[in-house]
C-alpha cells in the first residue's frame, strides 16, 4: 500500500511538472490581417514600390507585367505570410490566430503582433 501510495504521489508530481512547463513553451499571438491590408493599401510610396516589384520581376523573367489590385494583394498575401514566419521563429510562438469580429471576442493587446508584421511586411516591399 504504502508502495502505491509513492508511485501515486511521483505521478501526481510528474504531471504537474509536465503541465507547467507545456503551459511556458505555449506561446500564443494574433494577427488583424485586415488591418494589415488597409495599412498597405493605404500607404502610396509602398503601392508604388510594389509596382516597381512587378516592373522589375517582368524585365528579369521576361513575362507580363502582373498588375490590378488582385495581384497587389498576392503579393502582400505573400510578404505577409512570410513574415509572420520570422516572428514566429524569432519569437518562439506555437500559435498564430486570425482576429476578425468573430472568431476572437476578446484578446489582451500583448498577444497583438499586428504592428510586427505591418513593419516587417513594409521592410520588405522597401527593400523590393
Amino acid at each position: 500500500m504504502k508502495n502505491i501510495f509513492i508511485l501515486f504521489t511521483i505521478f501526481m508530481l510528474s504531471s504537474t511538472i509536465v503541465t507547467a512547463q507545456s503551459a511556458r513553451l505555449t506561446k500564443v499571438g494574433y494577427i488583424d490581417v485586415d488591418k494589415v491590408f488597409k495599412t498597405i493599401l493605404e500607404d502610396e510610396a509602398l503601392e508604388e514600390a510594389i509596382q516597381a516589384i512587378f516592373k522589375k520581376e517582368a524585365e528579369t523573367t521576361g513575362e507580363k507585367e502582373r498588375s490590378g489590385a488582385k495581384e497587389i494583394q498576392k503579393e502582400i498575401k505573400s510578404r505577409m505570410a512570410r513574415s509572420i514566419l520570422v516572428i514566429v521563429r524569432r519569437e518562439g510562438y506555437t500559435l498564430i490566430i486570425e482576429r476578425t469580429e468573430t472568431t476572437i471576442l476578446y484578446a489582451d493587446k500583448y498577444f497583438d503582433i499586428t504592428t510586427q508584421v505591418i513593419a516587417l511586411v513594409r521592410e520588405s516591399i522597401l527593400r523590393g
